[in-house]
């Protein structure tokens, strides 16, 4: 059985630094960047579920064209993205 007190204590023991965080937070919000993931552990968990949102994707069955490519490239080639990935190589 879970105990919910014993986790957060657990949490709160092991977890990070508070003013860790909050310097982490205030760095990425300086710099502007789209998100601010501040536990690196969590980077295997984060790929795991991209990869898992990609294997759910369909084969295409047929060529795609027209308004629907459109409407692709729109959903799909967010410069937001591009910038954002950018802007992290740079900072390294």
């Amino acid at each position: 059985m879970l105990d919910a007190h014993r986790l957060k204590q657990d949490f709160l023991e092991k977890g990070m630094d508070p003013l860790e965080v909050g310097r982490r937070v205030v760095a990425g919000i300086r710099r502007n960047h789209l998100y601010i993931l501040t536990h690196p552990e969590y980077g295997r968990g984060i790929l795991q579920r991209c990869e898992a949102l990609l294997a759910l994707l369909p084969p295409e069955s047929e060529p795609v064209r027209g308004a629907r490519v459109r409407a692709k490239v729109v959903m799909l080639t967010n410069p937001i993205y591009r910038t954002e990935r950018e802007r992290r190589l740079a900072d390294e």
